[in-house]
């Protein structure tokens, strides 16, 4: 077998794309996937919440990637650590995945807990 690297920016992407996207489609059903997509297109803040770490950083880094040309220029986190929980109160779009222990250690307000879009992975629930 030969193996080859990739030679210019469109062969990354490529590369980028095939890693993400059968984790993101198996994870979501398509209206679920496409309001995701949308939230993240409106600077919204998503917060995902998962006890398996690779599920977390695959979803936060695959959502980056599919908005192409467009760039987040925001806090990205894949996997938040428990020392840095504060970081959510932040009223700036963030996008960044925690498990579900930390997510019981949050001392968010309703209100806050309110403005920010809060997807449950292991649960399947948005």
């Amino acid at each position: 077998m030969n193996y080859t690297f990739p030679s210019t920016i469109s062969e990354f992407s490529i590369i980028e794309h095939s890693w993400y996207c059968p984790t993101l489609f198996s994870l979501f059903k398509i209206e679920d996937f496409f309001s995701l997509l949308t939230a993240v297109l409106l600077e919204r803040s998503l917060v995902f919440v998962s006890d398996n770490l690779s599920l977390l950083s695959s979803s936060i880094l695959g959502f980056k990637t599919l908005i192409k040309p467009f760039s987040w220029c925001y806090a990205l986190i894949p996997i938040l650590p428990s020392p840095l929980l504060d970081i959510l109160d932040t009223p700036q779009p963030i996008l960044v995945g925690i498990t579900s222990e930390e997510y019981d250690k949050i001392e968010l307000t309703e209100d806050e807990k309110d403005c920010k879009t809060w997807v449950f992975i292991d649960e399947n629930k948005i």
